[in-house]
């Protein structure tokens, strides 16, 4: 299980830098600008394949059905959006404190593929770096979706590999 997964990260992994390095390059030359947090942003986008892929590693374990995993996969996607914005949507719908504080705990436990997949884009055309100095400089770039996703992701992939070594294949 373990190299099944370090295989699709690693690959998925390379194509993202492979074709972003060739962006990268081929948009240096022909306008001279050489801009770094494009490959930072390639980096974190394999970064947030790899926690996404860790829903679909331990989906495909129980469910033993690879089309089941990715549409539960894509679901997954759509409710990290969700999630991400649920102060302003999924909170209206209803007003229980009880309520908020399950989609809270829901979006910490959970890999935050949408807010980490935001951040990357915010640092294209900006360095999130400089925020170290100057925490005005970067507005909006945080983080923390990317430490909360890797405990959780890690967390993920734990259970998998527990579930793995009880299961008889």
């Amino acid at each position: 299980m373990l190299s099944r997964s370090l295989g699709a990260t690693s690959g998925v992994a390379l194509n993202i830098l492979y074709f972003g390095l060739a962006i990268w390059l081929v948009f240096g030359i022909k306008v001279g600008i050489w801009p770094w947090s494009f490959l930072l942003a390639c980096i974190l986008a394999a970064v947030a394949f790899t926690l996404y892929f860790s829903v679909v590693m331990i989906t495909g374990l129980m469910t033993r059905s690879q089309g089941f995993s990715i549409m539960l996969a894509f679901l997954f996607w759509f409710l990290s959006g969700a999630l991400d914005s649920r102060e302003h949507g999924l909170y209206q719908l209803w007003d229980n404190d009880i309520y908020h504080r399950i989609l809270d705990g829901l979006y910490y436990v959970t890999p935050q593929v949408s807010g980490m997949m935001e951040n990357a884009a915010r640092i294209i055309g900006e360095n999130p770096l400089v925020r170290m100095v100057n925490p005005q400089a970067v507005a909006g770039f945080t983080f923390m979706p990317f430490v909360y996703s890797f405990l959780s992701a890690t967390l993920i992939f734990v259970l998998a590999a527990l579930y793995f070594t009880k299961q008889d294949y």
